[in-house]
């Protein structure tokens, strides 16, 4: 067992996730307590099936059918790529809900991409747990099985990130658990190893270095003057009541406008979420203090609200970054990555493709990585996402081509200037199939000289939809007494739609482009 400075315990579990109600009986007679853990932390494949990996296997056969259902059904709401996490109640599992995580391969060639990856899925499982108010959290040795993660490397990992998540004190979050299975050896003398070395290790070993907390909010604490503060990353925020012409500041802000009538929780919601960007767009090279003077007593409460809330949690990290799967573009724009067929994202797509596509030989899949486009493609999902009051707007969907539109797809985008180039039924837009059947006609994907063929796997903001007609140039309205709120899309089929149109070209990002030829075997 290990402990953190601040009382988080870290528990080295011998046993196997799916026999947790056996040995709670057992750790009881021995020890006296109840093994326990409210969640626990599972591996998956970018298809989500459950039947594939040991410990995934193991979980479904003790939970039942329902978990691979309710995951199926959470993985619909959201394009799931690596670094994806998805919740799901426990079960039969004795443990109330599991985080199944889309882990990365290990690349010899690129270990700190992969260390970096793996860092944020343990730190975004800690924080979810936190969270929901969670008090234990249980990890297998996630990553050292088929995805070839050294085994001391998994040890170093969970234990470092624990224990620097623990030092941004934790609110509920009290023991986390590393289960191991009996004759799992090498984890075994790993996670041990690891034990012994931070046991004996100097203290330096608990506490993260400084560039490990610039992404976290700080702990509220109070000052003798009664100003309450907490670091903002590098910044330290601090409010409190009295006059603001007294305080002493390289610049004081004042409001003089009229109209300025925000209510006050939005006020200490919206300054905190300010600052918070200011850190994340790595602005603040020279401010190092921000202080927020009240003179009305009564809005503090808002202030102190806020602040307890984001204690010690992740500063949000925009969606509009680069994935975390992207190869490194060395400063580009634009890189389109080869896939391996045993990178898990080509399986993936293949999966995808071959459901409806028997016919067809895949000869390549590349990732087109475009950091300008995925930019803008992120800023129309955050505004559909607002505009809708959910997440449920994200689709993946295929888009047959030519060869000589693909420089153009992979710079620009998909632009509905080409519309009615190929089928106009339900709208002048660019258009998406369900199904890789729809877009493999010779019509959408034309073959080139070689014969071979090209279509786009493509995420696309599907939103809220209606049938189309050749008619459209832009969605109807939805609502006729306001003829600006318009649906997102159209479709071929409102209650089951097999094809997407879109009108507007930051709304689909093109993911991967999959080469493909006949298969003349037969």
């Amino acid at each position: 067992m290990l402990e953190s400075p601040e009382g988080l315990i870290i528990r080295l579990v011998e046993k196997g996730v799916q026999h947790a109600k056996k040995l709670a009986q057992k750790l009881k007679r021995i020890f006296g307590f109840v093994f326990k853990t409210d969640v626990i932390v599972n591996s998956i494949p970018l298809d989500l099936a459950l039947n594939r990996g040991p410990l995934s296997r193991a979980l479904l056969e003790k939970a039942g059918p329902g978990l691979q259902e309710e995951l199926n059904e959470a993985g619909q709401e959201i394009a799931v790529t690596v670094g994806t996490i998805l919740q799901t109640s426990g079960y039969n599992l004795n443990c109330r809900l599991v985080f199944h995580v889309v882990l990365p391969q290990w690349e010899v060639n690129n270990r700190a991409r992969s260390r970096k990856i793996m860092k944020h899925i343990i730190r975004d499982c800690l924080r979810m747990a936190e969270k929901q108010h969670l008090q234990s959290i249980g990890f297998p040795a996630i990553g050292t099985g088929n995805l070839g993660f050294p085994k001391p490397e998994i040890a170093k990992l969970i234990i470092s990130e624990v224990l620097k998540f623990s030092s941004r004190n934790l609110k509920t979050l009290q023991e986390v658990q590393v289960l191991l299975h009996p004759k799992d050896h090498g984890n075994i003398k790993a996670f041990s190893d690891e034990f012994d070395r931070r046991s004996n290790g100097n203290p330096s070993d608990h506490s993260p270095k400084a560039e490990d907390t610039q992404g976290f909010y700080g702990s509220h604490s109070i000052s003798n003057l009664g100003v309450h503060e907490m670091n903002i990353g590098p910044i330290l925020f601090q409010v409190a009541t009295g006059d603001i012409t007294k305080e002493v500041a390289d610049v004081i802000v004042n409001s003089t406008s009229n109209t300025f009538n925000l209510k006050s929780d939005a006020v200490a919601k919206a300054i905190m979420d300010a600052i918070e960007e200011f850190v994340q767009k790595k602005a603040a090279r020279s401010v190092r203090k921000v202080k927020v003077v009240i003179f009305q007593p009564h809005i503090f409460k808002y202030f102190y609200d806020n602040m307890k809330d984001r204690e010690g949690s992740m500063l949000y990290k925009s969606a509009s970054e680069i994935p975390a799967n992207w190869s490194d573009m060395k400063q580009k724009n634009l890189l389109a990555v080869s896939l391996q067929p045993s990178n898990p994202e080509y399986n993936m797509v293949a999966s995808k493709f071959n459901q409806t596509c028997t016919n067809f030989i895949i000869e390549n899949i590349e990732r087109i990585q475009n950091r300008s486009l995925w930019r803008k493609y992120q800023a129309s999902k955050k505004v559909m996402d607002e505009k809708n009051g959910h997440g449920k707007n994200e689709s993946q969907l295929f888009h047959g081509t030519e060869a000589r539109c693909i420089p153009h797809v992979n710079s620009n985008g998909f632009n509905r200037s080409y519309a009615g180039k190929n089928a106009t039924c339900y709208g002048k837009g660019t258009y998406f199939a369900v199904k890789a059947s729809y877009s493999a006609s010779d019509t959408y994907s034309k073959p080139d000289a070689n014969g071979k063929k090209h279509m786009y796997y493509a995420r696309v903001l599907t939103g809220n939809y209606t049938k189309g007609n050749s008619s459209l140039i832009v969605p109807p309205s939805r609502d006729p007494q306001n003829p600006t709120d318009l649906y997102d899309t159209v479709v071929d089929n409102d209650q089951n739609p097999s094809i997407f149109v879109v009108f507007y070209d930051n709304q689909a990002y093109p993911e991967y482009l999959i080469t493909f030829r006949c298969d003349t075997s037969e």
